[in-house]
């Protein structure tokens, strides 16, 4: 009985020898990553807020109206002082009630030579009618907390 003892803590022993390794010995099997500093910019809500005010200031940004063209031209003005990559798409449409419009797509683009990149869009524009009013169904809302905040935050980032 003595000797089967003896065996069992012989081999108890060869085993946890053997599951434990010199550090000297170890070999790592992936190579480390090396860490890169991403320099990430301050996201300033002051100047977005600026930005959806400067929008409302247009009044509504209906299709075809005043503050809608106004907008625009603001809009395409302030995105060239950040990138010379400013794309205009405009299109013919007529819209559900017969008027004839014409759209107007206002596009940044940045470092357009990558080809890994995002795209990110919001609507300038504001509806036409206030259709989930209470009161002012029928008018046109200025569209701050829609296509103003949207558009604000894009231009913050």
């Amino acid at each position: 009985m003595i000797k089967f003892r003896y065996t069992i803590l012989v081999v108890i022993t060869i085993i946890l020898f053997a599951c434990t390794s010199d550090p000297e010995q170890t070999q790592e099997i992936t190579p480390k990553k090396q860490k890169v500093k991403v320099d990430v910019p301050i996201f300033n809500a002051d100047s977005a807020y600026y930005f959806v005010e400067k929008q409302v200031s247009f009044g509504p940004r209906v299709i075809s109206s005043k503050g809608w063209k106004n907008c625009a031209i603001w809009l395409e003005k302030k995105m060239k002082t950040y990138t010379p990559n400013v794309i205009i798409q405009e299109a013919l449409i007529t819209t559900y009630d017969g008027k004839n419009h014409t759209l107007k797509n206002i596009i940044a683009t940045f470092s357009p030579e990558k080809n890994n990149r995002i795209a990110l869009f919001a609507h300038w524009d504001s509806r036409h009618i206030a259709d989930h009013d209470t009161e002012n169904k029928d008018s046109p809302i200025l569209g701050a907390n829609d296509g103003g905040s949207g558009v604000g935050v894009l231009l913050e980032m």
